[in-house]
C-alpha cells in the first residue's frame, strides 16, 4: 500500500491487516530498520534523496546505509 499523501489512521492499518497487505510505504524520509519497523508503515526515500551519479558526494543516506 501507499498511502495517498502520507495519510494513514489505526483503521486503515486494520483494513489492510484484515485483507492480508503485506507491506505499506509512508511519506516519512527515512530507512526501514527491520525487522523493527511495522511492515504497514514503511519509511521511504525519494529519488531526490539519492545521489545523481556513481561519482557524486555521498550523501545522509548513502552513509547511513
Amino acid at each position: 500500500m501507499c498511502y495517498p499523501y502520507g495519510g494513514w489512521s489505526n483503521s486503515v492499518l486494520e483494513l489492510l491487516r484484515a485483507r492480508g497487505c503485506a507491506v505499506g510505504f509512508t511519506t516519512e524520509t527515512a530507512l526501514a530498520r527491520l525487522p523493527v519497523s511495522d511492515p504497514l508503515l514503511f519509511p521511504r526515500l525519494d529519488t531526490n534523496d539519492l545521489p545523481t551519479s556513481a561519482a557524486a558526494d555521498a550523501v545522509q543516506w548513502t552513509l547511513s546505509a
